[in-house]
């Protein structure tokens, strides 16, 4: 992993998109996927993925998990762990994940209130597990609103995400052969 310049990295956002099988290699499900599975079950495993939403934020809406760099991290993958582990609770290193997708460097134009605040920079990574985590927090540590969805509910709740989405489209459409 190569050292992140982090003079560069003020003010970066870094979101990590996590997709994991609902049931693990024993043919296991999670007792947090068990209202999905008895929703969608068929007795066949599908692919989930855990997304948060800041009921304090004036247009709540749900988002992979993530949020600004702090000062002195090494590398954006040690944002996104800490971020992934503070709202949902899952222990990820991403250095490590064999299915970490490419790289996406975005810059979304943001307003705050009535006032546009001008663009700022975020990193997205897609990374695939190879089991399902074996537990999920129901509260972020800031108070943000987990939850479990099938990716084919993500698909159909696109219109709803916030506008980095287009970078997940790519993946979400090879995963769900569409």
């Amino acid at each position: 992993m190569r050292q992140w310049d982090s003079m560069n990295s003020e003010g970066l956002a870094v979101s990590v998109f996590l997709i994991f099988p609902s049931q693990d290699s024993n043919g296991n499900t999670p007792g947090y996927l068990s209202s999905l599975k008895k929703e969608y079950d068929g007795g066949r495993s599908f692919f989930c993925t855990v997304m948060v939403k800041d009921p304090y934020k004036s247009v709540p809406m749900f988002k992979p998990p993530g949020g600004k760099n702090d000062i002195g991290e090494s590398h954006p993958y040690r944002t996104g762990e800490r971020e992934v582990e503070e709202e949902t609770g899952i222990v990820i290193d991403l250095a490590a994940l064999s299915g970490l997708g490419a790289l996406q460097v975005l810059a979304d134009r943001r307003v705050e209130g009535a006032r546009d605040v001008g663009f700022h920079r975020k990193i997205l990574y897609a990374a695939v597990l190879s089991e399902p985590p074996p537990w999920i927090k129901d509260r972020g540590d800031e108070g943000e609103i987990v939850s479990v969805f099938r990716l084919e509910e993500l698909w159909e709740m696109a219109d709803m995400l916030p506008v980095y989405y287009v970078a997940m489209e790519p993946l979400l459409k090879c995963l769900l052969g569409k």
